[in-house]
């Protein structure tokens, strides 16, 4: 451990032992000690005005403490579980959600070069909040294209088997493009007599892999993974006038409370976020026509948009 880690680790142990004395708290045993940091959590949360630098007074003195005393080592249950609840309720630093306009632009991107699955996995990724442990994990026996809804209407509905929040949750896609494009896709799935099959044969890695490439291709000054595409999903039904309880629901997020802090700090985060003119506008373009997202494959069309892009020097 370098000097200057080891001295930030002993000013808040210190730190922690001169509010210990303030509070009357003379306990030496490890019990003692767990339930101090806890309470001096407790006390940091509400009193201290950066709740991130807060936070890390908590594990910087949790470490010095293991190192005075080697046996603490996993013996601070209590302090432990203060760290992780902080962690719940005040989001760490984290990449923007990803804005519509680069959604329906990425979507319509692979689906105009005939990557069809990356297509879906970007738009379920968004309309549907889904995790990229989900969207993977889907097949066509978990995929019901004629479920049947409130006053009788038929959705697409996916049953997630299992979820970060517990097993069999489920969800229904809201785009109407979405829904046929799923309908015309399953079918493709079950040629030469399978009964049953994965919807996406590809990893969370080239997922991502994918998406980073294409967002170069398309100049996004932005690193947006599928987790990315979740919270824009989340910050777009806020935008919308969505009730945070409603997002809870379909989202399947486990605490009101800390769902409510990250969409503070995600929607500030949108609002920051800088897309090029033009992407904005293809995306947007698709936004305001969406049955036209998975027309026919146009690699050519891309091509020249990609081209004029790259011409303009943006």
């Amino acid at each position: 451990m370098d000097k200057k880690t080891s001295k930030r680790y002993l000013k808040n142990f210190l730190e922690f032992e001169s509010w210990r004395q303030e509070q009357g708290l003379e306990g030496t045993k490890l019990a003692d000690m767990d339930t101090d940091l806890e309470t001096w959590a407790e006390f940091l949360f509400y009193e201290v005005s950066s709740a991130r630098g807060g936070r890390q007074k908590i594990v910087n003195a949790k470490a010095h403490l293991v190192l005075l005393r080697p046996e603490a080592k996993n013996q601070l249950p209590a302090t432990a579980k203060a760290i992780r609840g902080w962690d719940k309720l005040v989001p760490p630093n984290q990449r923007p959600p990803a804005p519509r306009s680069v959604v329906f632009a990425l979507t319509r991107l692979f689906a105009a070069r005939g990557q069809r699955q990356m297509a879906l996995i970007v738009a379920l990724a968004m309309d549907c909040l889904l995790r990229i442990s989900e969207a993977l994990a889907l097949t066509t026996d978990t995929v019901n294209p004629a479920a049947e809804g409130a006053g009788g209407n038929i959705l697409v509905a996916l049953h997630l088997e299992k979820t970060k929040t517990g097993r069999h949750k489920s969800v229904t896609v809201k785009c109407p493009a979405l829904a046929r494009e799923i309908r015309e896709y399953l079918p493709t799935l079950l040629e030469g007599g399978r009964t049953c099959s994965r919807l996406f044969f590809l990893t969370a890695a080239e997922v991502n892999s994918n998406i980073a490439t294409a967002l170069k291709e398309l100049e996004v000054p932005y690193i947006f993974t599928c987790h990315s595409l979740r919270h824009g999903g989340a910050t777009a039904m806020l935008m919308d006038g969505i009730s945070i309880q409603d997002i809870k629901f379909r989202g399947r997020w486990a605490c009101l409370q800390s769902l409510e802090n990250y969409l503070q700090v995600w929607n500030a985060l949108v609002l920051q976020v800088r897309t090029p003119m033009d992407v904005a506008d293809y995306g947007r373009y698709y936004l305001q026509h969406p049955m036209r997202l998975f027309g026919r494959p146009d690699p050519i069309k891309v091509a020249n948009f990609l081209r004029a892009k790259s011409g303009r020097g943006l």
